[in-house]
C-alpha cells in the first residue's frame, strides 16, 4: 500500500499526487550543482515518471542494456552517475516496477553522493517497506519527518511499516496525520482500517475500507481488510465476497502494483505482495470451512501455504486447513497438519481441540486427552476442546 503514489515529500497538491511539487522544486533546486545534461534528463525521467511511464525514465535514466526503450532514446549521459537526483528518481522508476533491489542500490548511491537528501530517504524507506523491512523503514521515515515535518509520504509508509511490526496504535496515529493533510488515498484508507481491526474495532474498519473503495473499487487491500472484519464479525457469505475480490485483484499485476500505490498507471509488472494474498487466501479458507466448503479451504490454504515463509501465517494456514481435512474425514492429514501448526504455535488451542478430535478419531485415545486438556488449561471455557476431552474419556473406560 505505501504512500498513495510517489515517494516525494511537502504538503500534497491540491488534486495531484503527493509531493510532486516538491520533488520538482527540489530537482530544479539542485539544477546548479548538477551537470546541465543530467539535470536535463532527469527532470524528463521524472516527468515520465509523474505520468505513469516508469519504464520510459528508466530508458532515460539507465543503460540502454537495462530497458526495453525505444531507439530514439539517446543514452544517457555519464555524469547521470555521479548525479544524486538521477539516481533517486531512477531509485523510484525501479521501484514502480518492482526492481527494489536496483532501487536500494540507487538510494544507497544518492545517499552517498548527498547524505542529507531527504528525497533518497523517502524512496529508500518505501523499497525498505515493500522488501519487508519494516524496522529499517520506519528509521527512514523518521529521519524524513525530522527533517521535512509535512511529508505525507514519510507519514503513509510509516504507518503501515509500523503495522506490519504489530504497532498498530502508532500506525492509526501515522495514518490520521498523513489522511488529515494530504488527499484520501484508497491506500492509507485501507491501511488505517487494517490498524483499527488489529484494535479490534471492526465497524471502524470496514467504514475505512469502504471510503477507499469508493476512491478505488479495485483497492485489494481494502477488500481484504473488508473481508478479514467481516469475518470476524460472522459474516461468512460477504466476507468470502470480499476475499475472492481481493485475490483476484491481487493477483492481476496491473492491479495489484496500482492496489499498493505503486503505480498511478498500468505500466509495472507488480503484483500484490505474495504475503497478502496469503493472508487473504487463509481468511477465505477459514470462511469455507465455516460455509461447509471443504475441499475449496483445503486448496486455499495450500496455495497460501506455497507463498508463506512467516510462522506465526504458516502457522495459521496449517491449522485451517487441518481443521478442513479433519471435517472431510482426512483425519492422518487433519493430524499431520495440526503438529505443524503447533510446532509454531504450540500455544493455539483451538488447533490443539481439532489435534485431539483427530486424534481420538484415529484411536489415539490417550494423546487426544493430552491435546484437550493442554486446549482447557489455556481456554478454559472451550467446550468445543471439553467435549472431545469428555469423548476420549469415556472411550478410556470402555476400553
Amino acid at each position: 500500500s505505501g504512500g498513495g503514489g510517489g515517494s516525494g515529500c511537502g504538503p500534497e497538491p491540491e488534486g495531484g499526487r503527493a509531493g510532486v511539487g516538491a520533488w520538482l522544486a527540489a530537482l530544479r533546486a539542485g539544477a546548479e550543482a548538477s551537470p546541465s545534461a543530467a539535470f536535463a534528463v532527469a527532470l524528463r525521467a521524472r516527468a515520465a515518471l509523474e505520468s505513469g511511464e516508469p519504464l520510459q525514465a528508466l530508458a532515460l535514466l539507465s543503460p540502454t542494456s537495462e530497458t526495453s526503450g525505444s531507439d530514439d532514446v539517446q543514452a544517457p549521459p555519464r555524469s547521470l552517475e555521479s548525479d544524486s537526483l538521477a539516481r533517486v528518481v531512477r531509485a523510484e522508476a525501479y521501484l514502480r516496477v518492482g526492481l527494489l533491489e536496483k532501487a536500494l542500490q540507487d538510494c544507497e548511491q544518492a545517499l552517498s553522493l548527498d547524505p542529507e537528501g531527504s528525497q533518497a530517504l523517502m524512496v529508500r524507506g518505501e523499497v525498505h517497506l515493500r522488501m519487508g523491512h519494516f524496522a529499517e523503514a520506519v528509521q527512514d521515515c523518521d529521519l524524513v519527518v525530522d527533517r521535512e515535518p509535512s511529508c505525507v509520504s514519510a507519514y503513509a509508509v510509516r504507518g503501515e511499516a509500523r503495522l506490519r511490526l504489530g504497532r498498530a496504535e502508532e500506525a492509526l496515529m501515522d495514518c490520521e496525520w498523513a489522511l488529515a493533510h494530504g488527499r484520501r488515498a484508497a491506500t492509507v484508507l485501507a491501511v488505517r482500517g487494517e490498524a483499527h481491526r488489529h484494535l479490534g474495532s471492526l465497524r471502524e474498519a470496514i467504514c475505512d475500507c469502504e471510503e477507499a473503495l469508493r476512491e478505488n473499487a479495485a483497492c485489494a487491500e481494502a477488500l481484504g481488510v473488508r473481508g478479514q472484519a467481516r469475518l470476524d464479525l460472522g459474516d461468512m457469505e460477504a466476507a468470502l465476497a470480499d476475499l475472492s475480490r481481493a485475490i483476484e485483484v491481487g493477483r492481476s499485476p496491473i492491479a495489484g502494483a496500482a492496489t499498493a500505490g505503486m503505480l498511478p498507471a498500468p505500466s509495472s509488472s507488480t503484483a500484490t505482495s505474495p504475503t497478502f494474498l496469503a493472508r487473504w487466501l487463509v481468511a477465505r479458507g477459514e470462511a469455507q470451512v465455516t460455509l461447509h466448503n471443504y475441499a475449496e479451504a483445503i486448496q486455499d490454504c495450500s496455495e497460501a501455504l506455497s507463498l508463506q515463509n512467516s510462522a506465526s501465517e504458516v502457522a495459521l494456514a496449517r491449522a485451517v486447513r487441518g481443521e478442513a481435512n479433519l471435517l472431510s474425514g482426512n483425519w492422518e492429514a487433519a493430524l499431520a497438519d495440526c503438529d505443524e501448526a503447533l510446532s509454531r504455535e504450540p500455544a493455539d488451542a483451538y488447533t490443539l481441540a481439532v489435534r485431539g478430535q483427530a486424534n481420538l478419531l484415529l484411536g489415539n485415545k490417550e494423546e487426544a486427552v493430552r491435546d484437550t486438556d493442554e486446549a482447557l488449561d489455556i481456554c478454559p471455557k472451550m467446550e468445543y476442546a471439553a467435549r472431545v476431552r469428555d469423548r476420549a474419556w469415556s472411550q478410556l473406560r470402555q476400553a
